[in-house]
């Protein structure tokens, strides 16, 4: 794992993927920002953009991120969980339908490999989840801080517990555009770079060949030139 610390108010507005900024996981709570430093874990923000991919978010809210001891003792934790390491965030996953039920969004978490996950609201709407090593958490925190498989030995994932099938899941998961090296596209308008750069407004009205795709990771050009790498979702055919 890659913990990097930045400073909330020289870098807030940074963007650490397509989709999240710096300033979206620093340790504040309503006005009170309990410290400049905010601690991220890479592998965290690459795991929220798989967990963003595979549900076809149209936003991820982080509720809560780094967490110093202060704030989190504040909150009710017990101060060196894994909110302090820079390692965890509290989410609200939505897509064009609104709010994802939490326990949707738990069975996808933890089928992407999350080391902790779990429900925290009793609206099941907010999940926690986390990239730590060892071994693995997995939780329905309105009945307690314990793995569910520790409620009944026969609950072993989200699946058992929640008594939902993954063909029931699949409905809520996003395929990929029918995009491939050669196609003359447009970009949506108002997507970034896959980087989450800005584009420029005049790139939307125009049509390019994608030259390279690896993953979600598309190149477009304009003849020889390279325009920008984007995420593939953020294509259109024409």
């Amino acid at each position: 794992m890659s913990v990097k610390s930045y400073s909330f108010k020289s870098n807030g507005n940074k963007f650490l993927s397509q989709h999240f900024q710096v300033k979206e996981f620093a340790s504040i709570s309503g006005n009170k920002l309990y410290t400049d430093k905010v601690l991220i874990d890479s592998r965290l923000i690459t795991m929220l953009e798989n967990l963003y991919e595979k549900l076809g978010c149209t936003s991820i809210i982080v509720n809560s991120g780094y967490r110093c001891s202060n704030h989190d003792k504040a909150v009710g934790g017990n101060g060196y969980g894994q909110h302090t390491k820079g390692t965890a965030a509290d989410i609200v996953c939505r897509n064009k339908n609104g709010i994802i039920d939490a326990k949707i969004v738990c069975c996808v978490a933890h089928e992407l490999g999350f080391g902790g996950v779990a429900n925290i609201s009793a609206k099941y709407q907010a999940v926690h989840v986390d990239v730590r090593a060892g071994s693995k958490y997995r939780g329905d925190e309105i009945r307690g801080t314990n793995s569910i498989w520790k409620y009944n030995s026969k609950w072993t994932d989200f699946y058992k517990y929640w008594g939902i099938s993954k063909s029931e899941i699949s409905k809520y998961l996003s395929d990929k555009p029918d995009i491939s090296v050669g196609d003359t596209v447009m970009i949506s308008n108002g997507a970034c770079t896959y980087d989450g750069k800005k584009l420029a407004s005049f790139v939307f009205k125009n049509k390019y060949k994608v030259s390279q795709i690896k993953g979600n990771r598309a190149v477009i050009c304009k003849g020889d030139t390279v325009i920008a790498a984007v995420n593939v979702r953020n294509l259109k055919k024409v």
